[in-house]
């Protein structure tokens, strides 16, 4: 090698050298990826209500530290999808959570219930309480709809260190069926509960009046009557009385409440032995001799009544078999009363009750002992109060969560003996059968002779109000309707209404006010029809089907069959 080519080898090791110093050779940081958190479960262990749902939250194996989303909606809406449209590529997707009609819950870590460890469960209640209620929701406090499947998911939500997890299979379970003989959903309250705290004051003040407000001079509200309990003999009445107490204890501050309202909570509150009353007493304090079984029976008018629930008094007992007890080591009672409870209904049961307070005599119901009857109607009261029945440390319901009794005992399908019964329109308008029972019902016989014996009686039927009414009402003049030389003598005025009932014409509404008219006028069929029915839920006919409830109507059902009235009674009639 000579001299050049040595020297052109040294300058290109040392271009080469200077070139490797100057750029030093690239680095690449080592990704960092956060892990994704497991998925929660979903359980339902119920039970499910007609407006709500339970729902058990359980972490993966991760755990939730951050807490959780819980989404749900109909199963019908899943099916569906977002558009709404069956058939369509997104059937079977949920609502993003940025869709406002998401119903979803954000259940943060921040609050330590909500913070899971891994395996660690929480139960919620999803519909009319959310227990606890999140921060951020949207629908899930909302009551849900009876008879709908309904869909859940939940998904684990992001961390400082973790990704949020997947969403859980989805999970299918139902609320309660709408109208389901045998279910009941009523509320009641207990006596406690109407005696004492603030919840119930206000109820009773909306209710009643008595209010004289927060000023330092009380605001004369209205007067009128409370609650009476007893009948016959004895009686104890409570009223307003306009004037007034001041309840609130800063003497920087005022709650002024009639004295009345105040005179019945306080005997509300009280207990003694049962019995009934021995005076009559306006406004007390106590119950006197009523004990207990009165301050009970007060609560139970206050249920069944506009303040509380007043569809409940046609709930009526059922399953009662001798050898039951009424409570929890209660005594049992008799073949006789059982039979004699099953049937009836919890608004006879408060009107049998109130007749043995007011006059004494016989415990109703062959029972033993007023303390009896007090237990029943604590029972009545306590069936659908809002407590944890079923012992998992939630209230059941805000109110009508169902007690084992009122489980077992109150029943809402037709009361027995069975169906009602009900006539047409033409069977009141002719025949010799209808015509006996108009007669033995309203009077207007004048009897078989050759003239006419006066009878008594009074108003048959009015139809109508407000413009205007059509009246029939027995004259006391009789027209033969026998055709043969015999007699039958029957009022005009009877004999008006049947003609009328036999008339059709265009269904409308009255346009005249009239008395004893032999038609119907511009009412028409309708008119008739209204009649008949008149009839039907009167003494006269079934007074029991006027209790009876329209039920389950959906969108394209027609009103008439022409198979004839039974399919309709089996689908749309209830108690």
């Amino acid at each position: 090698m000579n001299l050049r080519t040595h020297l052109h080898l040294i300058l290109l090791v040392a271009v080469a050298t200077s070139t490797l110093l100057a750029k030093p050779l690239p680095f690449k940081p080592r990704a960092f990826t956060k892990p994704k958190l497991n998925p929660p479960s979903l359980q339902f262990p119920g039970p499910a209500d007609d407006d709500s749902i339970v729902v058990t939250v359980c972490a993966g194996a991760s755990g939730a530290p951050a807490g959780f989303l819980l989404q749900g909606q109909t199963a019908e809406q899943l099916d569906l999808g977002p558009d709404g449209i069956a058939g369509t590529a997104d059937d079977g997707k949920w609502f993003d959570i940025t869709d406002p009609r998401s119903q979803h819950g954000m259940f943060p870590g921040a609050n330590p219930e909500w913070s899971l460890a891994a395996g660690a469960c929480i139960t919620l209640t999803i519909g009319g309480t959310v227990t606890p209620l999140p921060s951020q929701q949207a629908g899930l406090e909302s009551p849900l709809k009876c008879g709908t499947a309904y869909v859940f998911r939940v998904n684990a939500i992001a961390d400082c260190n973790n990704n949020r997890s997947e969403f859980s299979s989805t999970r299918t379970t139902t609320t309660v069926p709408c109208d389901i003989p045998g279910v009941c959903q009523f509320c009641t309250r207990s006596q406690g509960f109407f005696s004492n705290g603030a919840s119930s004051l206000a109820a009773l003040l909306t209710c009643f009046g008595g209010d004289g407000g927060t000023g330092p001079t009380a605001v004369v509200a209205n007067s009128g009557p409370i609650v009476t309990l007893g009948g016959g003999t004895y009686t104890y009445t409570w009223l307003l009385t306009q004037t007034y107490v001041d309840i609130d204890p800063n003497p920087l501050k005022f709650q002024w409440v009639d004295s009345g309202l105040m005179a019945f909570r306080t005997a509300l509150g009280g207990n003694g032995p049962s019995g009934s009353f021995s005076m009559s007493v306006v406004n007390p304090t106590s119950m006197g001799t009523g004990g207990t079984l009165a301050s009970q029976l007060a609560a139970l008018t206050i249920n069944l009544s506009a303040c509380g629930d007043a569809a409940y008094g046609n709930a009526f007992l059922c399953s009662f078999v001798a050898g039951q007890t009424l409570k929890v080591g209660g005594i049992p009672i008799s073949a006789e009363t059982a039979a004699a409870l099953n049937g009836q209904t919890v608004a006879e049961v408060l009107a049998a009750a109130n007749a043995y307070l007011g006059s004494g005599g016989t415990v109703p119901y062959g029972l033993v002992s007023a303390a009896a009857l007090n237990e029943l109607i604590d029972e009545l009261n306590l069936a659908f109060d809002g407590k944890d029945w079923d012992g998992d440390g939630i209230d059941d319901h805000e109110c009508g969560g169902k007690s084992e009794f009122g489980a077992t005992h109150i029943c809402c399908e037709l009361k027995p003996p069975g169906d009602p019964c009900t006539k047409s329109q033409g069977y009141f308008s002719s025949g010799a059968a209808s015509l006996e029972a108009e007669l033995a019902c309203f009077g207007g016989d004048g009897g078989t002779g050759t003239k006419p014996v006066t009878a008594s009686g009074g108003p048959l039927i009015t139809m109508g109000g407000g413009t205007f009414t059509y009246t029939w009402m027995l004259t006391q003049s009789y027209v033969d309707i026998d055709k043969s030389p015999k007699f039958r003598w029957v009022d005009t005025g009877l004999l008006a209404l049947r003609a009328a009932l036999g008339g059709g014409g265009t269904s409308g509404f009255f346009t005249s006010s009239e008395v004893n008219p032999t038609t119907m006028g511009t009412g028409g069929g309708l008119a008739s029809q209204t009649a008949a029915l008149t009839l039907n839920i009167s003494s006269c006919g079934d007074a029991t089907y006027g209790s009876v409830t329209l039920c389950r109507f959906l969108a394209g059902d027609t009103l008439k069959d022409c198979g004839g009235p039974s399919p309709f009674a089996t689908a749309h009639l209830c108690l």
